[in-house]
């Protein structure tokens, strides 16, 4: 790996929202990955890059001078085992709420190869193991990437965020049933995929 292929400034979206830059530069036989953000609230968050299909973590970001700072070195096997060959695209990650997980490759959930191609580079992903399967929380962004499934997507809000939550089974994903308090429903109640409807 040539090391300073990767050297450059990348900018760091928070969400599809400017939050700062990552610098990164050769140091000796390193690179120094130096990032820095603004962030609304006071979670913490990691910073990850796109590289291929991949996203690497790159770490947490801490607090300094009134920024939210992230500066570390990898060595090129570093970045060889992290899959980092290239930076397609850098970006914050927050804790996912309660219950759920993150899932940086959500396509390899679904059979239907149209929908693992549209879930490529899709950040923010989340998954929690239903009653089913496997329920697949989509970030709601305008395009919205799932768009061939949109219509079978439950709307929620997962710590102020709206998704659309999708029940996968064997693949194919499928309507979350309206007893278990699908958009529409009236019932203040929480639901099995642990958000009030």
């Amino acid at each position: 790996m040539d090391i300073n292929a990767l050297a450059g400034s990348y900018p760091v979206l928070d969400g599809d929202r400017a939050a700062g830059t990552l610098e990164v530069s050769p140091r000796g036989g390193y690179l120094r990955f130096r990032a820095a953000c603004r962030m609304s609230g006071q979670t913490l968050a990691r910073l990850a890059v796109q590289s291929g299909e991949r996203t690497a973590d790159l770490g947490t970001l801490v607090p300094e001078g009134g920024l939210w700072v992230l500066d570390r070195r990898f060595s090129p096997a570093d970045l060889r085992a992290m899959g980092v060959e290239e930076i397609a695209a850098c970006f914050l990650c927050r804790p996912a709420p309660e219950g759920w997980t993150p899932e940086p490759e959500p396509g390899r959930l679904l059979e239907d190869r149209l929908l693992r191609r549209l879930c490529a580079g899709l950040r923010g992903a989340l998954t929690r193991q239903g009653e089913r399967g496997t329920l697949l929380a989509v970030p709601l962004a305008d395009p919205f990437p799932l768009l061939p499934v949109f219509c079978l997507g439950s709307l929620r809000q997962l710590d102020g965020q709206p998704y659309l939550i999708f029940e996968i089974f064997a693949g194919k994903p499928g309507m979350i049933p309206q007893r278990r308090g699908m958009l529409g429903t009236v019932n203040h109640k929480t639901d099995e995929t642990g958000v009030t409807a």
